[in-house]
């Protein structure tokens, strides 16, 4: 069983999320929902989850304006938003997953199962940690990103990456 968080200032967004959650992904039990950043962080801090559903934008703060709030990350992050223009941020910032709404359940499904894979293999800690630590650096060169790789993940410094190539539903990145 995996644990979660739904945090969206949206009633609707959550119930339509925890709706789909029982429905399609019966191994993730919600422990709780909040609508802005101060309920979600004293939920997160009540609960201790696998992993939460973070709204990007939301009255009185952000999402990176709650992740910041921690010196280190325990739990996965699925980003859920309608504005597409954070995923970039959001990826870079090596976040498990990134859903835009209206979600699609089949995109929702992918995310929980790359979560649950995650902690399986004993990866998320270290994903969650370079979330945390990519969230505090002050330049965009200094960060870190994990590349998916057939039997876990590699961590390289985004400033290493010269240029990436399409490559059909890949992107074959270019080192220094």
């Amino acid at each position: 069983m995996l644990t979660t968080i739904i945090i969206d200032d949206e009633k609707a967004s959550r119930t339509v999320l925890q709706n789909y959650l029982q429905r399609y992904c019966p191994d993730v039990t919600i422990l709780a929902e909040a609508a802005n950043i101060k309920e979600g962080k004293a939920a997160i801090d009540a609960h201790n989850p696998d992993f939460i559903f973070l709204d990007v934008e939301m009255p009185f703060g952000n999402a990176f304006d709650l992740l910041e709030q921690y010196e280190s990350l325990d739990f996965e992050v699925i980003f859920v938003t309608a504005f597409d223009h954070y995923a970039r941020q959001a990826l870079n910032l090596s976040a498990a997953y990134y859903l835009l709404k209206p979600v699609d359940i089949e995109e929702l499904i992918s995310a929980v199962a790359k979560v649950k894979e995650q902690l399986s293999q004993h990866e998320a800690p270290r994903l969650a940690q370079l979330l945390s630590d990519n969230l505090r650096q002050t330049q965009p060169t200094d960060q870190q990103i994990a590349l998916p790789l057939v039997d876990g993940f590699e961590v390289i410094a985004i400033a290493d990456i010269v240029y990436g190539a399409a490559n059909g539903n890949f992107t074959d990145l270019h080192l220094k």
